[in-house]
């Protein structure tokens, strides 16, 4: 189980210290998506770094099967978590099988990335997100539905239990969107994977959602059954 205990976030700049929520606290089973949503600016991006670490929570704790992950330090915190950003890299003369490849680096010596275990571990993901025949393509050279799809390939091949997917539809296309949260969908329940997904795409991204995290300016709600939230508990003009 995953579990946020009274979890706050905020950051400090210039030693002046601000908070953007307080007291996060829910519980995620695996095989499960969750979808973050909330209007932009109003600190989607703050909690996903909160839960990387890269913002250290101003109160509370992250714990998955009793372990606490919010103290770890980052080289350990690889094994458990995976970010995929909203835009793929920008890289010329790569292939999208050396860009999956770097999703293994924490398994691996630099010099040894292109092993066969390793291969043969990426190679399957491909295969799993139906892009096997992407490999061997110029990376730069592939449609933005493609990249993510091999971007996911890359956060896959980390095999951490939590993926956290930062806005991973927001340059694919409407049936691109659709194939996407199929894909995710399926992963998480075979794989048994806590996925969550930061997405403006709410129409098309409930269907396939267990539950919904929702921030608005100062508040959470986080929903259990997705069938009960409705946007203007987080787009009214009061939220």
């Amino acid at each position: 189980m995953l579990a946020i205990h009274e979890i706050s976030t905020g950051f400090k700049i210039k030693n002046k210290l601000t908070e953007i929520h307080s007291k996060i606290s829910f519980s995620l089973e695996s095989g499960s998506i969750t979808l973050l949503l909330g209007a932009n600016g109003i600190g989607k991006s703050v909690f996903l770094k909160t839960l990387l670490n890269i913002y250290k929570p101003l109160g509370g704790c992250v714990t998955l099967n009793g372990k606490q992950l919010s103290s770890m330090p980052n080289d350990e915190l690889s094994s458990f978590i995976s970010l995929m950003l909203p835009t793929p890299p920008n890289i010329e003369l790569m292939s999208a099988l050396d860009i999956a490849m770097s999703g293994r680096q924490r398994f691996t010596k630099s010099w040894q990335l292109n092993n066969d275990e390793n291969e043969a571990i990426v190679n399957s993901y491909f295969k799993i997100c139906g892009i096997e025949e992407l490999k061997n393509k110029n990376f730069a050279q592939l449609s933005d539905g493609e990249k993510q799809k091999v971007m996911l390939v890359r956060c896959l091949s980390q095999e951490t239990p939590i993926l956290l997917l930062d806005e991973p539809m927001a340059f694919l296309d409407y049936p691109s969107r659709i194939q996407f949260l199929s894909l995710v969908k399926k992963i998480a329940e075979e794989q048994g994977k806590y996925i969550i997904i930061s997405t403006h795409d709410i129409d098309i991204s409930l269907p396939y959602a267990n539950h919904i995290l929702a921030f608005t300016k100062n508040e959470y709600q986080f929903f259990n059954d997705p069938k009960i939230f409705a946007t203007d508990l987080i787009f009214s003009e009061k939220a």
